[in-house]
């Protein structure tokens, strides 16, 4: 039986204004005064901090995988408090994507950042944790490799049923197009490009 990755961090009051949390070699700085302060990130933003990081190692796991092209990701990420119970009542993400690649590559991504981000899927049935656009800030191209508009744009995609079996997808700033339904089969992911993940990411790639 393979031994399960295992995680440890310290933390230690300073004073009233503030904490530090360490692993490995690393420092941190938190926000545990009561007023709040500037220059270091309180819990509930370390959460939202973790969760971005969290999504970008994915990205950085898969990319040599899918052979996907990229200059540079960035998350945004915005969380809503509840007050009674207190927790993190909603998380609405954005992942900007600077890159040449056509959507269905992105949705890729995105699907293997969802499904193996460890993060990602202890947040995500806790909370509303939406986030299926992405926004490129290069010339984009459509699902044939042609281009269509301008950038920066973000690319929202929304599933409608239809009768004759297929799902049109209607992308914000775009023209309405269709994508048929396909079977999965062996070793195909549903847009028909090789499933890179069939198994769990291996555990020095974990986040």
């Amino acid at each position: 039986m393979t031994a399960k990755l295992e995680f440890f961090v310290t933390a230690r009051r300073v004073d009233a204004s503030g904490s530090v949390a360490t692993c490995k070699d690393a420092t941190l700085t938190l926000d545990t005064a009561l007023a709040g302060r500037r220059d270091a990130l309180n819990p509930a933003e370390l959460l939202l901090a973790a969760l971005s990081a969290c999504m970008i190692k994915g990205i950085e796991r898969v990319v040599p995988m899918l052979k996907f092209s990229l200059r540079g990701v960035q998350i945004r990420v915005h969380g809503v408090r509840q007050d009674v119970p207190p927790r993190m009542e909603r998380i609405d993400y954005e992942i900007v994507v600077d890159t040449g690649e056509p959507d269905r590559r992105l949705e890729l991504l995105h699907d293997n950042v969802r499904k193996y981000g460890t993060v990602f899927n202890t947040v995500a049935p806790g909370t509303d944790l939406k986030g299926s656009s992405f926004a490129r800030s290069d010339k984009h191209v459509d699902e044939r490799g042609r281009p269509c508009s301008r950038f920066p744009i973000t690319i929202r995609l929304s599933r409608r049923q239809t009768r004759k079996g297929t799902s049109p997808w209607k992308v914000s700033g775009f023209p309405r197009f269709r994508l048929r339904r396909r079977r999965r089969s062996a070793g195909l992911a549903t847009d028909g490009l090789p499933r890179p993940c069939s198994s769990p990411p291996s555990r020095t790639a974990s986040c």
